[in-house]
C-alpha cells in the first residue's frame, strides 16, 4: 500500500510526445524550406522528448512491476474462490459454493474468515445467529460465511454503496445484475462503482447509512444493454474506459475537422489543450508510426532510391507514416498572437497580420510540447501549428485505441479575447528518403550519366512524400490552465547500502501528511513542498539533502528541472565524495496546481461543429505526487 501511494499518479503526469510536422501550403518555395524543418523536427525532437520523458518514468514502471511481482509471489498457490458473476446473486452463489466444500475445507475457510472479519466486531458487538452488528441489513453470519464482507462496516469495499445494496439485483437490458460487495470497481475498468452506479450510493460521506427505499437500476449510458458498472466502454466510442480521457462523452465532427475556442482563462497562464481522437476507420490506428520500404534501385519515378540509407538507424526501412494534428490559427486584431506565447518585451499591439514570427513568437516555449509553427500566410495572416500524435493503447492487450496530442497556448494580458475559432484537422504524413545525383556542371551529358551510374555519387534526403487528411471523432478533449508546479527533492548524504532508510521514513511520513493535505500546525496552512524542509528535524531526518524547485511555470518546465543532467547535479551535491558503486536515490515530492475543463462537463459545449471550453467557474485544484529517481 505504501508503494502504491508513492508511485500512483505520476504515470499520468506527462504524456510523452514524439514528432512534429510543418506544412506551409500556399507557396511551394516556402514549403521546400519548412518541409526540411518538419523532417528534422520529426526525427530529432522525438528522440529528445522521448529520452526526457522515458528517463522520468522508467523507475516508476520498474518499481510498479517489482511490486506487482512481489504481490503475486505472496499469494496462495491456489484458491477456491470463483470469479464474480454479475448475473448471480452473491449470497446464493456463496451458499452453493459452501455446500459442496469438503467439511475440513469449509471449517478452515470459516475459521479464516472469522479471524479476519468477526474478530473486528468482538469489542462492540456479539455475533450471533441473528445479529447484524453494523446494521446494514445483512446478517453477520451471511457476511462472515457467505460474502466475506465485514460485519462491523456497512461498506466493506469503501465505494459508498452498502454491502446490502450491492447484493440487491437490478435489471438492465433483460438480465439481472449484481454488484461485487468486495470490490470498489466491480468490473475492474478503473472507474469506481461510486461513479458508474450513482443510483445505488446509499452511504453518506461520514460513513453512515442513508437508505434508498426504491433504487433505480445502474445507468447504461450508451444504451447497449450493459450497465456502466459492467461496461468496459461506457460511452461506446471505441476507447475503453481505462484509456478514455472522457469515459462519458464523445463527439463526432463533420468534414474531418472542428473549430475550437477558449474563454474564461486567465492571462499569462499556460494553457494545455489535450486532444484524444479516433480515426473513423479504426484500422488506421495501426498505421501510426509504421515503417515501409520503397523498392530498391528505382530511379524512374518521383521517389528515387539508390542508396542503402534507412530513415532511422533502428529499422531497415525508408518510409514512415505519422499522424499529426494541424491547427489553423487565424489572425485577429483582438488576438494578434493567435494565443501563442510571445517573446519577452514584445508589444502585442505591434503584431500585425503579416508580422514575421521571428519578431514575436517564443518558439522555445513550444519545444516541451514538440510543437512547431510555420510562417505567416501573406494572404490572410493565418498560421499553421503541427503537433505530433502519440498512440493510446488498451492496457489489456496493448492494442491502439486512440491518438493523443497537446497544444500549448498562453494568452497575453493585452489580448482582447480569443478571436476567430481555431480549426483542427487530422493529417497523415508519409515521411521518406528520396535520392538524387547532382553531377558537376562542367561534365558533358555522357560524363554526367556515367557519374550518376556510380552509387557513391547519390545522396539521400528526408522529405515529406505525401500528406492527406482523415476523418475522425473526438473521444476526449481537456483544457488545463497551469497555476504553477513545484517540487522538493530529497536525498541521503551518506551511503547506507541498497536501501535508504531515512528516505523511506520520510516517504512514509509524507504519505500521511503531504498527500492527505494535512494542516501545518505551526502556520495553520496546508503542508506544501516549500515548507516540508522545516519539519525534517522533528521527523528524525534532519540531515537529508534538500533541493526546492518552486513555482515553475508549468509541468513540462518542472519536468526538465527534474531530469537529465539535473539528476547527476543533485546526486553530486548530496554526496560530493561518493565512492564508485555507491547506491543512492532521490525522492521527489511534486505539487501541481491548476484549473481544468474536459469534454462531458457543462462548461464544455459543442454547437455547429465548434467546441468552446469556458474556464470561468473552474475550481483551482492542487495535486500532490511522489516520485523516486533513479
Amino acid at each position: 500500500a505504501q508503494q502504491a501511494g508513492l508511485f500512483f499518479g505520476l504515470g499520468l503526469f506527462i504524456l510523452g510526445l514524439t514528432a512534429l510536422a510543418l506544412i506551409y501550403r500556399r507557396l511551394w518555395a516556402v514549403r521546400a524550406v519548412v518541409y526540411s524543418l518538419i523532417i528534422l523536427s520529426m526525427v530529432i525532437t522525438p528522440l529528445l522528448q522521448t529520452q526526457q520523458v522515458s528517463a522520468f518514468y522508467d523507475s516508476h514502471q520498474a518499481r510498479t512491476l517489482q511490486a506487482s511481482a512481489a504481490s503475486t509471489a505472496n499469494q496462495p498457490e491456489a484458491t477456491n474462490e470463483a470469479v464474480f458473476n454479475p448475473h448471480e446473486n452473491p449470497v446464493q452463489v456463496a451458499m452453493a459454493n459452501t455446500s459442496v466444500q469438503p467439511a475440513a475445507q469449509e471449517a478452515a475457510a470459516a475459521a479464516q474468515t472469522q479471524s479476519a472479519n468477526a474478530a473486528q466486531a468482538a469489542a462492540t458487538c456479539t455475533v450471533t445467529d441473528s445479529s447484524d452488528c453494523d446494521g446494514d441489513g445483512l446478517l453477520d453470519q451471511v457476511e462472515i460465511h457467505q460474502l466475506g464482507t465485514f460485519v462491523d462496516d456497512i461498506d466493506s469495499d469503501d465505494d459508498y454503496i452498502s454491502d446490502y445494496m450491492e447484493v440487491q439485483g437490478f435489471t438492465v437490458g433483460g438480465p439481472t445484475w449484481y454488484l461485487d460487495p468486495r470490490s470498489a470497481d466491480s468490473n475492474g475498468d478503473g472507474l469506481l462503482d461510486t461513479n458508474e452506479c450513482l443510483q445505488h450510493v446509499d452511504v453518506a460521506a461520514d460513513g453512515t447509512l442513508d437508505p434508498i427505499t426504491d433504487p433505480f437500476a445502474c445507468i447504461d449510458f450508451d444504451n447497449d444493454g450493459i450497465p456502466d458498472v459492467y461496461d468496459f466502454d461506457n460511452d461506446g466510442d471505441g476507447v475503453p474506459d481505462s484509456a478514455d480521457s472522457a469515459p462519458y462523452a464523445a463527439q463526432s465532427v463533420t468534414d474531418g475537422q472542428f473549430a475550437l475556442s477558449l474563454s474564461g482563462y486567465q492571462s499569462d497562464k499556460s494553457l494545455a489543450v489535450t486532444f484524444q481522437i479516433r480515426p473513423a476507420d479504426d484500422r488506421h490506428l495501426w498505421w501510426a508510426n509504421t515503417y515501409l520500404d520503397w523498392p530498391d534501385n528505382d530511379i524512374a519515378g518521383q521517389v528515387r532510391r539508390v542508396t542503402t540509407d534507412t530513415i532511422t538507424s533502428d529499422v531497415t526501412a525508408d518510409m514512415q507514416l505519422s499522424p499529426v494534428l494541424e491547427i489553423e490559427l487565424p489572425y485577429s486584431a483582438a488576438n494578434p498572437s493567435r494565443g501563442l506565447p510571445i517573446l519577452s518585451g514584445v508589444d502585442v499591439s505591434a503584431i500585425g497580420q503579416t508580422t514575421p514570427t521571428a519578431d514575436w513568437l517564443d518558439r522555445n516555449a513550444l519545444l516541451p510540447y514538440a510543437i512547431t509553427v510555420g510562417e505567416v500566410n501573406p494572404d490572410d495572416g493565418a498560421l499553421y501549428a503541427y503537433l505530433p500524435l502519440g498512440v493510446v493503447e488498451d492496457r489489456n492487450g496493448d492494442s491502439p485505441v486512440a491518438l493523443t496530442g497537446i497544444m500549448y497556448y498562453k494568452m497575453p494580458a493585452a489580448a482582447g479575447g480569443w478571436g476567430a475559432d481555431h480549426q483542427v484537422r487530422l493529417l497523415w504524413l508519409v515521411n521518406g528518403l528520396s535520392d538524387s545525383c547532382d553531377a558537376p556542371e562542367e561534365l558533358s551529358t555522357d560524363e554526367a550519366n556515367a557519374y550518376c551510374e556510380d552509387e557513391a555519387n547519390w545522396i539521400s534526403e528526408k522529405t515529406i512524400l505525401q500528406s492527406y487528411y482523415d476523418d475522425f471523432s473526438v473521444t476526449g478533449l481537456q483544457v488545463e490552465e497551469s497555476h504553477g508546479s513545484s517540487a522538493a527533492v530529497f536525498a541521503q548524504k551518506n551511503n547506507s547500502g541498497a536501501y535508504d532508510p531515512q528516505l523511506w521514513h520520510l516517504a512514509d511520513v509524507l504519505q500521511t501528511t503531504f498527500l492527505t493535505h494535512s494542516i501545518d500546525p505551526s502556520t495553520g496552512q496546508r503542508l506544501t513542498v516549500g515548507n516540508i524542509d522545516q519539519h525534517l528535524t522533528a521527523w528524525g531526518v534532519g540531515n537529508l539533502y534538500v533541493n526546492e524547485i518552486l513555482n515553475a511555470v508549468d509541468e513540462p518546465t518542472l519536468m526538465s528541472d527534474l531530469t537529465g543532467d539535473n539528476v547527476s547535479t543533485m546526486l553530486n551535491a548530496a554526496r560530493p565524495s561518493a565512492a564508485t558503486g555507491d547506491y543512492a536515490e532521490l525522492l521527489y515530492a511534486v505539487e501541481l496546481s491548476g484549473r481544468s475543463v474536459r469534454l462531458g462537463e457543462l462548461a464544455a459545449t459543442f454547437d455547429n461543429n465548434a467546441f468552446n471550453f469556458d474556464l470561468t467557474d473552474a475550481d483551482l485544484a492542487t495535486e500532490g505526487l511522489f516520485r523516486w529517481k533513479p
